[in-house]
């Protein structure tokens, strides 16, 4: 509790200091088993869309030899959003799991930010954990696409922009900052 306490007084010092709120628009949280489609399908249509989103992925973002979890505190708290990627192999990762309470709880400290689900199969209600049974429920998600249904892909797409809203490196020629850059070392 002393750790996330200390991690949650960085991140309001960081907040308060800094020249823009946010390094990225979004945290993307998936399975290492979902890292193909992640890496080749969705970071490159929001990235290297029109809107040039900058997304935070822990293998591209997180400074090397660093400690994980508050590697992933802090994408989360620097981060507009987070974008759930929902399979099978999410639900069973207990990393996963863990990277969704924290958003689910920066979700209730920080009224701007969201959690963008996106499912990518069909998953088994009863199976899932209780708190994503909840927000299964309750949060108007997005389902992707089978492969070969390029319209609908194309629309979920826009649907997904609609809801990160305009990118906060819409107007400038520069990459986010590396999450070392940001919030320094521990």
């Amino acid at each position: 509790m002393l750790h996330l306490y200390k991690i949650r007084q960085r991140a309001k010092a960081f907040s308060q200091s800094d020249f823009n709120r946010y390094a990225f628009d979004a945290f993307i949280c998936y399975s290492s088993h979902d890292r193909r489609f992640v890496l080749t399908r969705l970071a490159p249509l929001l990235e290297k869309g029109q809107e040039r989103y900058c997304l935070c992925l822990h293998e591209r973002d997180f400074p090397l030899g660093s400690d994980i979890v508050p590697n992933i505190v802090n994408s989360i708290q620097h981060s507009r959003k987070t974008i759930i990627v929902l399979s099978e192999h999410f639900v069973e990762n207990k990393w996963c799991q863990w990277e969704l309470e924290m958003a689910n709880h920066r979700m209730f400290t920080d009224d701007e930010h969201f959690l963008i689900l996106i499912q990518l199969e069909e998953l088994d209600r009863n199976t899932l954990p209780r708190h994503l049974q909840f927000l299964m429920l309750t949060r108007t998600y997005l389902e992707w696409p089978s492969p070969g249904q390029n319209d609908v892909e194309e629309l979920v797409v826009e649907r997904l922009k609609k809801a990160l809203g305009p990118s906060i490196f819409q107007t400038t020629d520069e990459r986010a900052p590396l999450l070392s850059d940001v919030v320094g070392d521990y």
